[in-house]
């Protein structure tokens, strides 16, 4: 039986990781307000498969640990560690590529949303380092 996807390649989540994702959503947004001194961790995972006119090219797999300290009320900094994992077709012959990362930002919070910014450096292979700001909201 073949797995339901979309167009693009993107594989269609299960009912219950669905589910799941948005009581975690919930649980958070309840508890979203932060005292001084607290500590808190966080980051993200993903996995990305790529297509071009239906051929399979590049596979990402990230994961971006957060590690933050509420050094005033609802405010933390935090270290950021990124890792992302390239993966090619084994028709181009290549040996997987890891990217790695470091980084500092900082996070205000606000009731059930939060802004902040982000400084990050990443080192891939040989490549000189190359260096990120970032802002979310």
């Amino acid at each position: 039986m073949k797995s339901p996807t979309l167009k693009s390649g993107i594989i269609i989540m299960p009912q219950i990781l669905k589910t799941a994702i948005l009581i975690f959503i919930i649980i958070n947004v309840t508890y979203g307000q932060f005292d001084t001194k607290t500590l808190s961790v966080s980051g993200s995972m993903s996995w990305q498969r790529n297509y071009i006119e239906g051929e399979e090219t590049i596979s990402i797999l990230s994961f971006v640990p957060t590690l933050g300290y509420f050094f005033k009320e609802n405010l933390s900094i935090n270290a950021i560690f990124d890792t992302y994992l390239y993966t090619y077709p084994k028709k181009w012959g290549g040996d997987p590529d890891l990217e790695i990362g470091i980084g500092v930002g900082l996070k205000y919070f606000y009731h059930y949303f939060y802004g902040g910014s982000s400084f990050l450096f990443h080192k891939w292979n040989n490549l000189e380092a190359r260096h990120n700001l970032l802002f979310e909201a």
